[in-house]
């Protein structure tokens, strides 16, 4: 479980890191969306979708979600619908982790 917090920690800091640049004409961080970010190697099932909002940097905050199902059932899928409702409530400061985890029945 230690490795899973420390996993997330990592890509929390890795996605929302800003490069500097002296060109000010630079355009600004667009929006993105990636998917299926493996963020373990011991099951297939710990993988995350990740959304960036524009314009990210010092003052960007994760969110992570966590699908519910006590272990033995659920997707991150279940949320995929809320994602863009979430988005327009919380505003451009925020970075969205929406992750999948290994279930206790093996499935």
């Amino acid at each position: 479980m230690k490795k899973v917090i420390l996993s997330i920690c990592l890509t929390v800091v890795f996605f929302s890191c800003k490069k500097s640049t002296d060109d000010t004409s630079a355009q600004p961080n667009s929006e993105q969306t990636i998917i299926d970010v493996a963020y373990a190697t011991s099951s297939p099932q710990q993988k995350m979708d990740v959304y960036l909002p524009a314009n990210r940097g010092s003052s960007t905050y994760p969110i992570l979600m966590i699908h519910g199902g006590g272990w033995s059932g659920g997707d991150k899928a279940d949320f995929t619908t809320d994602i863009t409702t979430l988005k327009g409530l919380l505003g451009r400061d925020y970075a969205i982790f929406n992750i999948n985890y290994r279930l206790a029945n093996g499935t």
